[in-house]
């Protein structure tokens, strides 16, 4: 394979030096290599959100801390399991590459089968980027990756074949090419709670807030408020608008962690989507945070612009006003709840009534059909009686006359002769 990679690599290169036209990813390249070989883009990312995070240690800037909450994520289903994991590897994919990497911390992480599962195939930063033959087979270790992510470069195919300088195979060589290192800077991942970990970092439960759409109040809209105030965000990857017991709403308050949602209705001017994702939170948190924009409405336009898209759900219904919040809208609404409620017991009773006319004209029409039933069959009875008697009184009546060899007078005379001959 290597010999016969250079030796068409070298024939290509005498062609494209005599000005031939040759057809190779090597060649009439704008770029380097950095921006093609999948491998090399994935270092020179992870080099340059390595650089910023310790730009950001060496400043001494304090920058708030993200926590995903996922007390809840080893109870779901399979299905929302992997959805719940795939939206933390998109909260780690946005802050990779973010000119202001925020720190990450997951919280409240058990692990059972099926997460063990959902990690190796969703959890990328820690296992590793996917793999194109064997996306599919999970029973690979998680340390390996296939090797059609990288390119066929000459060092690489050295590597690749395990051949060393004196031309041996070399099994450690090999290993080591499979064997994927996490990024430095990549999530924490731990079973302690959100307050332990805080403690550890130096922040108090009043600097903690925990972002949600199903929250009742807001976070301030001052930028300079929020970055004085708050040094942790927390969110959950669970969509809970269907689940109650989901809801930061119900398991926050036992914490004492205040529960907020973002001001989007304030900008947007129509309530929002019920659930999105941490990440739409996260970046909009970052703009404001960084200093980048003072204001939501440039985070919204250029970070989650499809927020300005007004789901039809969320359109006001036709008979409120700009006072929906007044008495008499809650007294309309009320009267008419009672109207709605009067008419379906008046259907309701009539579809009774109905039912039991029904119920009263069906069983006396079996009752009648009954009675007839029974004059009918006695009254066959008695006719099959009849017919029987008159059938047996004709034969009685009829006799068979029989024609014999003999009269009477002869057979008598025969039988006394017998008796006599027996006598003697």
């Amino acid at each position: 394979m290597r010999n016969n990679y250079y030796e068409n690599l070298k024939a290509k290169n005498q062609f494209f030096e005599t000005g031939s036209m040759v057809y190779g990813s090597e060649f009439y390249r704008l770029f380097g290599d950095e921006y093609f070989h999948a491998r090399k883009f994935i270092d020179k990312v992870s080099l340059i959100y390595g650089s910023r995070c310790c730009q950001n240690a060496s400043l001494n800037e304090f920058i708030p801390k993200i926590i995903i909450d996922c007390r809840k994520v080893y109870q779901l289903h399979v299905k929302f399991l992997n959805t719940a994991i795939s939206r933390i590897q998109q909260v780690h994919d946005y802050n990779m590459l973010s000119d202001y990497p925020m720190p990450i911390s997951i919280v409240n992480f058990f692990s059972s089968e099926s997460v063990g599962y959902a990690l190796k195939k969703h959890l990328h930063f820690l296992f590793g980027p996917p793999t194109m033959l064997n996306k599919y087979e999970l029973d690979i270790p998680p340390e390996i990756i296939n090797l059609n992510l990288y390119s066929k470069l000459n060092d690489f195919l050295d590597k690749e074949e395990g051949i060393g300088k004196d031309g041996e195979a070399n099994s450690n060589n090999k290993e080591n090419i499979y064997k994927y290192e996490p990024h430095p800077f990549i999530p924490e991942i731990t079973t302690k709670n959100i307050l332990d970990v805080c403690k550890r970092d130096g922040i108090k439960k009043e600097e903690i807030a925990y972002i949600s759409s199903s929250a009742t109040q807001y976070l301030p809209d001052d930028p300079q408020i929020i970055k004085e105030r708050f040094k942790a965000f927390v969110l959950s990857p669970l969509e809970d608008r269907h689940n109650p017991r989901q809801r930061p709403n119900f398991y926050a308050p036992h914490d004492q962690i205040q529960v907020y949602r973002l001001p989007l209705e304030k900008y947007l001017g129509f309530r929002p989507p019920t659930f999105m994702p941490p990440s739409t939170f996260i970046e909009l948190l970052r703009v404001i945070i960084s200093g980048r924009s003072s204001s939501w409405d440039w985070a919204i336009d250029n970070r989650v612009p499809n927020l300005r898209i007004q789901d039809l759900y969320s359109l006001p219904s036709p008979w409120k006003n700009s006072t929906e919040n007044s008495p008499e809208n809650f007294a309309k609404i009320k009267a008419r709840r009672t109207d709605n409620l009067n008419l379906v017991k008046e259907a309701l009773i009539n579809l009774n009534l109905q039912k039991n006319n029904l119920i009263k004209k069906s069983q006396s029409q079996q009752v009648k059909n009954q009675k007839n039933n029974y004059y009918q069959h006695k009254q066959q009875a008695k006719d099959n009686d009849t017919s029987s008697n008159k059938l047996i009184t004709q034969a009685m009546t009829n006799k068979i006359i029989r024609k014999r060899r003999y009269s009477r007078e002869e057979r008598n005379w025969r039988r006394q002769e017998g008796l006599e001959v027996i006598k003697n």
